[in-house]
């Protein structure tokens, strides 16, 4: 339940923060202070909650490399779900009551309108998969949040330009639904992407992680 709690309060927090500094701060701070936006709040989000991710595609890559169980991605996804859509739905309310100018973000949904498919999904797929692999390598140490935190400010400053930062398919998915047909339809491809570098990520720091037998143990005979 604490984990669970974590996430789904963790995700509220980091969606409300990071995708509410698009909406309503887009045009003043650009693509500098979203960055920053972001990566300040997933690593307030990550100190406050230290069990938590915060992103389904981390969670599946800690699956996959054995760090949690089945049990426990379930849990975390359904939370991390349930969190970025009810921070979507506060963002929707607020944004609902704008009387001015309305910005062209179309509600902070991660929509490729620059680039081609192919390039949409390598960066996709090569940041999420460098993402997990910290995230892996770092989960369980103090310095987790600034590290994961300085480097989804870096993801962002490359891939905003070119996917809006994505990167997270909770938080795509749930801001897709509140904004345009065209954003729901291109989820596929923020969905599949980062699952994909996470299992890779995942197997890999599986395999990583195996025992290997010493040449002495393998020469020494089984004594009974």
């Amino acid at each position: 339940m604490k984990t669970f709690l974590c996430e789904l309060i963790g995700t509220f927090c980091f969606v409300f923060l990071a995708a509410g500094a698009v909406i309503f701060a887009g045009p003043f701070i650009g693509y500098l202070g979203i960055s920053c936006a972001a990566g300040l709040a997933y690593a307030a989000v990550l100190s406050a909650c230290n069990d938590a991710a915060c992103n389904p595609a981390l969670s599946f890559a800690a699956l996959i490399g054995g760090k949690i169980s089945f049990k426990e991605f379930l849990s975390s996804v359904v939370a991390q779900f349930g969190g970025a859509f009810a921070a979507a739905a506060v963002l929707s309310a607020v944004f609902s009551g704008k009387t001015g100018f309305v910005s062209e973000t179309t509600f902070a949904a991660n929509l490729s309108d620059r680039y081609r498919f192919s390039a949409v999904f390598t960066t996709e797929a090569v940041l999420s998969l460098l993402f997990c692999a910290l995230y892996l390598k770092v989960r369980e140490r103090m310095a987790a949040p600034v590290g994961l935190g300085a480097f989804l400010t870096a993801a962002y400053l490359i891939s905003y330009p070119i996917t809006k930062g994505a990167l997270n398919p909770a938080k795509a998915a749930a801001l897709a639904t509140f904004s345009t047909a065209e954003a729901v339809s291109e989820l596929k491809t923020f969905c599949t992407a980062p699952f994909a570098a996470a299992l890779i990520a995942g197997l890999f720091a599986r395999f990583l992680n195996k025992p290997v037998k010493s040449s002495t143990e393998e020469s020494e005979p089984s004594t009974k």
